[in-house]
């Protein structure tokens, strides 16, 4: 049996915690054993006791410092991963995979690249900063064993530096979800269409561009709810009209993506992203921007209409289409779409071939 480590920065709801979640979750346990392996402080305390409680090997190194720890934390890492008898380091993220390109050849080292650094690092960190974050990054993939994208489009870029990386499309699990809100609560006609985003408002995100456009183009019987925090929710705010209801943060967004129709965001950037599948899982249609993940989805529709993608000049064209077409969102051939092409179960067994490979 193999023993395999995945190390992240820390453990938290949704994003490429989500995705390790659901890769330890359906991993054939007869064949590999999962170590989890958080290196910095912020996991969720709800979902380490879960999962300890599940029987998972949770180890947590709680370190402050992402710089200190990449100076000085080698030795006590390997030491880590040694006394586990790990055989195989997964990583997820920049600090695990710098640190897996030095930890030598007694261990089998992946990475799956959950983003499309170039565009992801640029926008965080400023032109300069972002391109040694890239350089950096790129060195260490180059390191491991094997680098899998988390979708086609992260792949089609990173095949031109790293020409051995494979993709791996990101699937999620089949949930459950108490509903407890309605749409009288939030104020919202129940024959009216609704929109949601559910996620950070930051600038990757371009949430203030939704907003405005959507102010724009909305009719009396649309609305727009956003679930979710960050720094531009102030601008936000000041750009929406009593149409777009903020909800804040919130644990369980499926409730509230059952008294939704259309799944929106206008992201710059993503790997593969998880709300939006989670979203397909509730039966959604989708109103995404037009960047290479969001066109994934819904290009790969299997025949089914998913929705609409958008650009900065067709914004309202876009809109009006989607609307038209309403009739034709069937939320239960949605739902089967994503559980039967897109779930964490498919994922998981192409990672286990991985696995055996190397």
């Amino acid at each position: 049996m193999r023993r395999i480590a995945y190390v992240i920065n820390f453990i938290v709801k949704g994003g490429p915690s989500a995705v390790v979640l659901n890769m330890i979750h359906n991993l054939d346990r007869t064949r590999f054993e999962p170590v989890l392996i958080t290196l910095f402080e912020g996991d969720s305390p709800e979902i380490i006791a879960r999962e300890k409680k599940d029987g998972l090997k949770i180890i947590e190194c709680g370190h402050k410092s992402r710089l200190q720890f990449l100076l000085h934390g080698l030795s006590g890492y390997r030491k880590i991963l040694e006394n586990n008898h790990i055989d195989i380091v997964h990583g997820h993220g920049f600090v695990p995979d710098v640190m897996n390109a030095r930890i030598g050849k007694s261990f089998k080292t992946i990475s799956t690249a959950h983003n499309i650094m170039f565009e992801d690092y640029l926008l965080n960190y400023g032109k300069l900063k972002g391109w040694v974050y890239c350089r950096i990054h790129l060195w260490a993939m180059c390191q491991l064993n094997q680098v899998i994208c988390c979708s086609k489009s992260v792949y089609d870029v990173m095949k031109n530096y790293i020409p051995e990386c494979q993709y791996i499309e990101n699937g999620i699990e089949d949930f459950t979800y108490s509903c407890q809100i309605s749409r009288a609560d939030l104020h919202i006609p129940e024959d009216a269409i609704v929109f949601l985003y559910a996620g950070y408002l930051i600038r990757r995100k371009r949430v203030p561009f939704l907003v405005e456009n959507f102010v724009k183009c909305h009719g009396p019987k649309e609305y727009l709810l956003i679930l979710g925090n960050g720094e531009d929710e102030n601008l936000c705010r000041t750009l929406a009209d009593s149409h777009v209801i903020f909800a804040g943060f919130q644990s369980n967004p499926y409730q509230y993506m059952v008294i939704s129709n259309i799944y929106t965001s206008a992201s710059s950037s993503e790997g593969f992203s998880i709300s939006v599948l989670e979203a397909l899982h509730c039966g959604l249609g989708v109103f995404l921007s037009d960047i290479p993940s969001h066109r994934e989805v819904i290009v790969n529709n299997a025949g089914v209409y998913l929705g609409e993608f958008f650009s900065e000049k067709d914004f309202s064209e876009k809109y009006n289409c989607l609307l038209e077409h309403i009739g034709n969102i069937h939320h239960k051939g949605i739902s089967r779409y994503q559980q039967k092409t897109l779930s964490a179960l498919s994922m998981v067994k192409k990672y286990e071939k991985v696995y055996v490979s190397i």
